[in-house]
């Protein structure tokens, strides 16, 4: 027998199986197996809204208290705005000083008519009750005009309020939309990611795939070659002149390469 014919024969199925191990015996682990970076990041975006809602939360629960007030107050000015007089009027009472300055003021007219023969006349008195009805009015004007500054003043520092909670609100919901935009980039990126390396595994496995057959049909190659030097050795030429020097041994497999 021929040692080296045996041999590559030998050679020849090794390669064979070495094709059929890279096609069977080992399987690669893929893009799919890997980590999904935005997997990884987004369980700390997703803390954002909880951790950050305390810092706004308080405006915005005192801005919304305040648009209802603001809301209540602004229908009762446009709805009836008379009933919103009233209430404030009646609340008047004579300013401490009110009664020395009608005082003050009737001396100073009882004087002119005195001195003016006009004391006790008809005239003197319309004068006299017409300081007391002009000073009355002052007084009642002044007290509204405080009231209405007070009250303007409260409508102001609720508008206030109301602004700030507006404030808060929109910057909470920018920060939403920026933690749930930061998830979609990530979740997009890691799977584009993860796309490119299934891709990049996929041509890989089909190179490994060719380079397994290819060992399947250089193995089956050799071996055929051998067994014809082995026949060619043995004085069994008819044999070996019938074999092909070479053979396709693809097209056993539709000619898969």
């Amino acid at each position: 027998m021929n040692i080296g014919a045996v041999v590559k024969a030998i050679s020849g199925l090794g390669s064979v199986a070495q094709g059929v191990s890279g096609l069977f015996g080992h399987k690669k682990k893929g893009a799919s197996t890997q980590t999904n970076p935005a997997d990884s990041a987004n369980p700390y975006y997703s803390q954002i809204p909880e951790k950050a809602l305390p810092y706004y939360q308080p405006y915005m629960e005192a801005g919304k208290s305040a648009m209802g007030n603001l809301a209540t107050e602004y229908g009762r000015m446009t709805n009836n705005p008379e009933d919103l007089y009233n209430k404030f009027g009646s609340g008047y009472k004579q300013s401490a000083g009110y009664q020395t300055r009608l005082q003050s003021a009737l001396q100073a007219a009882q004087n002119a008519s005195a001195a003016g023969g006009m004391l006790g006349t008809p005239q003197y008195q319309q004068q006299a009750a017409q300081i007391a009805n002009d000073m009355s009015a002052k007084d009642y004007e002044d007290y509204l005009n405080h009231i209405l500054g007070i009250y303007g003043g409260g409508i102001q520092g609720q508008q206030g309020i109301e602004n700030q909670g507006y404030d808060a609100s929109k910057a909470y919901a920018n920060l939403l939309g920026n933690a749930i935009s930061a998830q979609g980039q990530n979740a997009y990126a890691g799977q584009a990611g993860q796309n490119a390396a299934q891709a990049a595994q996929n041509q890989q496995n089909q190179q490994n795939r060719a380079q397994s057959w290819g060992n399947i049909y250089g193995g089956l190659d050799l071996g055929g070659k051998a067994l014809i030097e082995y026949l060619n050795k043995n004085n069994d030429k008819e044999k070996a002149s019938s074999m092909p020097s070479t053979y396709d041994w693809s097209s056993m497999y539709g000619g898969q390469k």
